[in-house]
C-alpha cells in the first residue's frame, strides 16, 4: 500500500455525495472504525449506505481493496486522504491536460522537472532529491521553480487548496522529518494524456509548445528550442564556428538530401539548464554545438541529459550513411563544414 496506490484507489471510487466533514481527530477514528469493520469484524455495509461517502464508508471500502493492515498504515492512508480532501474538488484529468495547454511561460526546467517526478518510484521525491538530479546546488531552487510551475497550473485552474502553489500539483507528506512530494493521479494522467512522459514517446524540451498547440487542419507546424538555441544569429555563429554537420556521428544533411537542406542542423545546448541564470548571455561557440535530430533525442534520454562525449560512446565508432565515404567520426569539440 503506497501513497500513490491509496491515490488511485481513491479515484476510482464511485458515489452519489461526497458527506465528509473537514479531517480532524474523530474523523480519523471513525475511518479505522470502517476499514476495521471491513478487515477485522467482517461487516457488510448495504450499497446504499456507500452511496454517501463518509469517512467511515471510505476506511470501509479501502479496507475492502487493501485488506487489514496495522494501525499506523491505516493512519497514515487517513493522513494523506486528509491532505487531498478540500471542499474546492480536486481538478480532473482533463482540467490539467486544458491548464498544461494554455501554459505561455513554462521554462523546459519545469518540463523536466515534471518528468522527474513522474517517473520517480511511486511518483514520490523530495527537493532535496530533485535537486541533485537536475544539478542544483540547493534545494530551495528545486522549490522554487516547481513551485512557479505549480502557481502557473493553478491559477488555470482557480486551484490552490494548500498554502503552498506546489499544492495545485502535488500532495505531501512529512517521513523521518522531510516533507515528500507525491504527485497528483490526476497530473500523472493528464501528463501521459498530452504524451509528455512515458517511454520512446516522451517528448524533448523543444518539442512541448507543439504538442500543446490544438490541432488546427491546413495549418503550419513549428517546432520550437531552448530560447539560447532559437536565436538565429546564434545558431549562425555556431555552425559558422563548427560546421552543419552532427558533431556525434557526422550526419550531414546537404549529403543526404541536397541543397535543399543545406546548412540544416539542430543546435544543442551543453551547459545544463539548472546551470543558466537570469543574467546569462549564451556564447554560441562555448555553449552550442550542431546535432542531427536522432542524436539530440538521445542527448535527451536522461535529466540531465548526457554528454556528447557519453553519446559517441554510444555508436561505439559505428558512423551513420550520408556522410562522406571513410570519413571518421568527428572529435567533440567540432566536425566539418557541409
Amino acid at each position: 500500500m503506497t501513497p500513490v496506490s491509496i491515490q488511485e484507489a481513491f479515484a476510482r471510487l464511485e458515489y452519489h455525495r461526497d458527506k465528509r466533514r473537514p479531517p480532524d481527530e474523530r474523523r480519523r477514528g471513525q475511518f479505522r472504525v470502517g476499514w476495521e469493520d471491513a478487515t477485522k469484524r467482517g461487516e457488510v455495509y448495504a450499497d446504499g449506505t456507500l452511496k454517501q461517502l463518509t469517512w467511515r464508508n471510505l476506511g470501509y471500502r479501502l479496507g475492502q481493496h487493501f485488506g487489514d493492515q496495522s494501525p499506523e498504515q491505516i493512519d497514515r492512508a487517513f493522513d494523506l486522504l486528509a491532505q487531498l480532501y478540500d471542499p474546492q474538488a480536486v481538478p480532473s484529468p482533463e482540467q490539467y491536460v486544458s491548464a498544461f495547454r494554455k501554459l505561455r511561460n513554462v521554462s523546459d526546467t519545469q518540463i523536466q522537472l515534471l518528468r522527474l517526478h513522474y517517473h520517480a518510484p511511486e511518483r514520490t521525491i523530495t527537493a532535496t532529491q530533485m535537486a541533485h538530479a537536475v544539478g542544483y546546488s540547493h534545494y530551495s531552487i528545486a522549490n522554487s521553480q516547481y513551485g512557479r510551475l505549480g502557481r502557473l497550473v493553478g491559477e488555470q485552474l482557480k486551484f490552490n487548496p494548500t498554502k503552498e502553489w506546489l499544492g495545485a500539483l502535488v500532495t505531501f507528506e512529512k517521513r523521518q522529518g522531510e516533507w515528500h512530494w507525491i504527485m497528483r493521479s490526476q497530473v500523472a494522467e493528464a501528463l501521459e494524456r498530452l504524451r509528455w512522459v512515458e517511454g520512446p514517446t516522451i517528448l524533448l524540451p523543444e518539442e512541448i509548445e507543439v504538442a500543446t498547440t490544438p490541432l488546427v487542419e491546413g495549418a503550419a507546424c513549428r517546432v520550437t528550442v531552448n530560447v539560447y538555441e532559437r536565436n538565429p544569429e546564434a545558431r549562425r555563429r555556431c555552425i559558422e564556428a563548427h560546421g552543419a554537420n552532427c558533431v556525434i556521428c557526422g550526419f550531414s544533411f546537404s549529403r543526404a538530401y541536397g541543397e535543399v537542406a543545406a546548412g540544416y542542423i539542430h543546435v544543442h545546448h551543453l551547459r545544463p539548464l539548472s546551470d543558466i541564470g537570469g543574467e546569462y548571455i549564451v556564447d554560441p561557440v562555448e555553449d552550442l554545438r550542431p546535432v542531427c535530430p536522432n542524436c539530440h533525442a538521445v542527448l535527451h534520454r536522461r535529466i540531465p541529459a548526457f554528454s556528447i562525449e557519453e553519446v559517441q560512446t554510444f555508436l561505439g565508432g559505428r558512423v551513420v550513411r550520408a556522410i562522406a565515404p571513410n570519413k571518421p567520426l568527428p572529435h567533440p569539440g567540432g566536425a566539418d563544414a557541409s
